[in-house]
């Protein structure tokens, strides 16, 4: 079990947590490499909240070491490059204080985007940056609240791992969404320049049947909610003999 400070379970409880202003440590998005369910960080359930803490009460040795420990962990090789992506820059604005932060994660940020092997995380960068672009403090609050705000009301009590989700949620809005931007910006630039032009295999494998062909009838079965009918008129096969209440 993910282990949490009493400091921050009880002041979130104080608090009545759903309806905090978001000043504080978390991230319900839970990225295996880029932290989102969905946040938009790289990081390792067992460590992420220890290292949360420690960077709001400013131990910063202790958080990097719980970093390490978070990447030891790790034994794919996508995860194992994205782990702390976000982690060193956020401490070292941090450590500079507010007039160099900005500069100071964006300088950072950037150097280690230059070292990840985009071969093997690009897929990862892309929903890094998907999830940035559409998350917001809001967001966060709107989706804590509709999933967790009536228990809480109807109880006055939410479960442990609730508490540490909201958390890390009042972590990301604190610490981490004021460099979205700057974050969206950075991502978008590597992707770019690493953009590879795939061949179309499809086009030659593209095949026109009309009526006149007499092929043999073929019946297709699609197990899928979202099919749309429409896109193939007068072909969709039904099933006469169907008993409605034996449907699903």
């Amino acid at each position: 079990m993910r282990d949490v400070s009493n400091t921050l379970l009880v002041s979130c409880f104080k608090a009545k947590v759903f309806k905090l202003p978001f000043q504080g440590a978390g991230c319900p998005i839970k990225w295996t490499v880029f932290y989102f369910t969905p946040c938009p960080i790289p990081s390792c359930p067992a460590y992420e909240p220890n290292s949360n803490d420690a960077i709001l009460q400013g131990r910063y040795d202790d958080a990097l070491s719980y970093l390490r420990k978070a990447n030891a962990l790790e034994d794919k090789p996508a995860a194992k490059a994205m782990a702390g992506m976000l982690d060193q820059p956020l401490i070292d604005a941090k450590k500079a204080g507010e007039g160099q932060a900005q500069v100071i994660f964006e300088t950072e940020f950037k150097e280690r985007l230059q070292t990840l092997p985009c071969e093997v995380v690009q897929n990862d960068l892309k929903e890094m940056k998907s999830s940035f672009e559409v998350t917001s403090s809001n967001f966060f609050a709107g989706l804590i609240e509709q999933l967790n705000d009536t228990l809480a009301q109807k109880t006055g009590t939410i479960p442990k791992s609730v508490a540490i989700d909201v958390l890390d949620t009042r972590f990301t809005i604190r610490e981490v969404l004021p460099y979205k931007a700057s974050i969206a910006a950075q991502l978008q630039m590597l992707i770019d320049a690493h953009k590879v032009e795939k061949h179309d295999i499809w086009a030659a494998r593209t095949v026109a049947l009309s009526d006149s062909d007499k092929f043999a009838l073929v019946v297709t079965g699609i197990r899928d909610v979202g099919v749309d009918p429409t896109v193939s008129p007068g072909r969709m096969w039904v099933n006469k003999k169907e008993i409605p209440e034996h449907r699903g």
